[in-house]
């Protein structure tokens, strides 16, 4: 192997082997073919070993030169380099000599960057929503997969914070696995998969990202309101199908009722549910809401979800999940809705008695209804899926750039406070 074997780089990591042989450097060679992330401004080129065991190579940052020194001690609990430093010395342009190369001239001071914090990537995201997140942290993703099936012992006792859906699982068993961690991120608003009362005994901050997919899931419920009460879907499928061109007559476009004047009940006025209300208000319907408590708004509150269902003929679930709502919209609250009444889901399936609905859509006891969430996620083919009058979607409502953006803001500033010891940002209320 020569010198020049001894790097592999990018604009953004370098991956050192080494022989195992190099004194000062474990026998075993824990760093071959390892990736390690390097400031986005630091520009690697050349890298090679020194006789007590520091591995050198040029670096350059901001027009000064300067080194990475893995001397003795410096070694992490994982095998990964425990320091960057950029410092005056060692080697300077690119094709010089490696062993009599002097410091230029316009060498800077000393500069140390501490290498990123592992994170464990508890759920299984799309690599495109870690992308910002990986730039920050050294994410070791486990793929869905409890962690204990996908690392050692060793690797989970290093780890101190995990980034996971908050609507996935996560009890005592597995936060045990990691002895050592301090903090588990939703990505999202919702936290109803993480076993508060665990965390809270085993000294472990929640944090999440509250309020930074409102606005999408807002759209997403007016959305599938206006779809299924106007039933554009069914009014695709009569163009499409050449129903429309050979003036088929079809039961289902039947003239439906309007917006103005239409009674829209929200149940939970968060920063979802106040969102929705605004929009709602826009197309001149009334709206009521039932929440746990009364809100400073100009909507009509209602002391029941019964007496809610009463009054409306559209509900539209807004409301956090957890065992105070768990089927709280159930046969005898879609009964109240009315033959004509529609229910419109974007909260956590939990909340719907899912059985009572599809009995309730097939025997007409309501109008219809529109889904993004589901009682099991992601939802198979099955009754409701058969129903024209049903408008269903994957589980969207915060999928949409700005808000990605948003709750990674949110997931790195949790992060980022917790590895500098300072409180979460964005931390659970109540643990």
């Amino acid at each position: 192997m020569n010198r020049r074997q001894f790097l592999i780089s990018t604009s953004a990591a370098i991956a050192i082997a080494l022989p195992p042989s190099r004194p000062g450097l474990a026998q075993e060679n824990p760093f071959r073919a390892k990736y390690f992330p390097l400031p986005s401004d630091v520009g690697v080129h050349d890298v090679a070993p020194s006789a007590s065991g520091t591995v050198w190579f040029t670096a350059q940052r901001n027009g000064a030169l300067g080194r990475f020194d893995h001397g003795a001690g410096r070694e992490s609990r994982t095998g990964h380099f425990a320091r960057l430093t950029l410092a005056c010395g060692g080697f300077s342009e690119q094709g010089r000599s490696w062993a009599t190369t002097s410091a230029p001239p316009h060498c800077e001071p000393l500069e140390e960057f501490s290498m990123p914090e592992k994170v464990l990537i508890y759920s299984r995201f799309p690599k495109a929503l870690m992308q910002r997140i990986g730039e920050r942290f050294d994410l070791l993703e486990a793929g869905g997969k409890p962690p204990d099936q996908v690392f050692s012992a060793e690797q989970l006792s290093a780890l101190r914070a995990m980034v996971a859906a908050g609507g996935r699982p996560l009890g005592g068993e597995v936060m045990d696995t990691m002895p050592r961690l301090g903090a588990i991120v939703c990505y999202g608003t919702g936290y109803d998969g993480v076993d508060l009362k665990a965390a809270a005994s085993r000294g472990i901050e929640v944090g999440h990202s509250p309020g930074a997919n409102a606005a999408s899931v807002a759209d997403l419920a007016v959305a599938l309101l206006l779809s299924v009460t106007r039933r554009l879907l069914v009014a695709d499928n009569y163009v499409r199908s050449g129903d429309w061109a050979a003036a088929k007559p079809s039961p289902m476009m039947r003239p439906q009722a309007g917006m103005p004047g239409r009674k829209v009940g929200v149940y939970g006025m968060g920063e979802i549910g106040g969102k929705i209300a605004a929009r709602v208000a826009a197309f001149e319907a009334e709206v009521g809401y039932f929440s746990r408590s009364r809100h400073e708004v100009a909507y009509r509150y209602f002391p029941s979800l019964e007496s809610l269902a009463d009054w409306c003929n559209v509900l539209i679930i807004a409301v956090r999940a957890g065992s105070g709502t768990h089927h709280a919209v159930n046969a005898d609250i879609l009964k109240r809705l009315g033959e004509d009444g529609y229910v419109i889901n974007i909260a956590r399936g939990s909340v719907i008695d899912q059985d009572a609905l599809v009995s309730a859509l097939l025997d007409k006891s309501i109008a219809g209804a529109g889904l993004d969430v589901y009682a099991r996620e992601p939802h198979a083919p099955d009754a409701l899926t058969t129903l024209p009058n049903v408008v269903l979607t994957p589980h969207i409502g915060g999928h949409t750039l700005e808000s990605h953006t948003a709750m990674q803001n949110c997931v790195i500033a949790n992060l980022t406070a917790f590895f500098e010891g300072k409180p979460l940002p964005y931390r659970v209320a109540g643990i």
